[in-house]
């Protein structure tokens, strides 16, 4: 009797256990986002820290308060809204200056998977999909992963925990910033780096007209921040061609490798640059248009 009692108490718990693994996708006790902006009208560079301190109800529902620090030494806090999750569900309920700007919205829906699609007024078909459902490894443990698309073009790519990669608040598909780009740079868990955006060497910059990203491949991208051409230099002689894509998945330029490239017609924010050699082999950089 007592091993039956054992039993089905391990699995009670094991239950439990999975249940609380398959909802809780987002709000995480202890978790900080650090964020890159680049806000293109004032054209600085910063990082925003977002993390969760203390319960609140709003409208007869418990939620999470989300606040944000705008510098690295975290002086001064301000409430961003307020965030709960249900059925593999993110809400989130923004607040501006103290004061919430309307009901919730659904930010993130982890039980979606490929092939999926959904409203979206802002698409171009007037939906997107889910055009990849994966697990992807982050610090040694596997994430539920979905890559988002509207048409043929990628939109953003969330991972179960992390959010999206432009950011806590940022997938394309729930608000859109016309005068900023973002990007998310680091993820961590009870003081501990979970995820870092490789592209980029470290989780904060301040107001400043630089970022540093890595080398990658022999090749590298100056100035970044750019104000009209951009230089490539590879020492890998095999790069055939360049290809540039905006925020927001579209691709503004396509052409043969070349030592530099013209952006002053490009609108300000930041890009994704890949470099195509002759094995086929693809490399990636990202720089900011100023």
């Amino acid at each position: 009797m007592k091993t039956k009692i054992l039993c089905i108490s391990f699995v009670c718990c094991l239950v439990l256990q999975v249940n609380a693994q398959t909802t809780n996708t987002i709000v995480n006790d202890n978790a900080t986002w650090s964020i890159l902006s680049y806000w293109c009208c004032d054209g600085y560079i910063s990082t925003e820290y977002y993390f969760f301190d203390g319960d609140t109800v709003f409208n007869g529902k418990t939620y999470k308060k989300l606040f944000r620090y705008n510098d690295e030494h975290h002086t001064k806090r301000y409430l961003s809204g307020l965030m709960r999750e249900e059925n593999q569900k993110t809400y989130f309920v923004p607040f501006w200056n103290g004061q919430s700007d309307g009901g919730e919205t659904l930010l993130y829906d982890f039980s979606l998977e490929q092939g999926d699609t959904f409203e979206y007024a802002h698409s171009i078909t007037g939906y997107l999909h889910i055009k990849q459902s994966d697990s992807v490894l982050i610090n040694n443990e596997l994430k539920k992963r979905l890559i988002i698309a509207d048409g043929i073009w990628t939109r953003d790519t969330i991972i179960e925990n992390i959010g999206s990669l432009q950011g806590l608040l940022q997938p394309p598909y729930y608000m859109l910033y016309n005068s900023r780009a973002t990007e998310l740079l680091c993820y961590t868990q009870n003081n501990e780096l979970i995820y870092r955006n490789s592209k980029y060497t470290q989780c904060y910059y301040g107001t400043t007209t630089s970022v540093e990203i890595m080398e990658s491949n022999n090749c590298n991208i100056f100035p970044n921040p750019v104000d009209n051409i951009l230089n490539i230099s590879c020492l890998n002689s095999t790069t055939m061609r360049i290809e540039i894509f905006d925020n927001a998945g579209r691709q503004v330029y396509n052409q043969a490798y070349n030592e530099s490239v013209d952006v002053s017609s490009f609108s300000k924010g930041l890009y994704l640059l890949k470099l195509y050699d002759a094995n086929g082999q693809v490399f990636e950089f990202k720089f900011i248009k100023k």
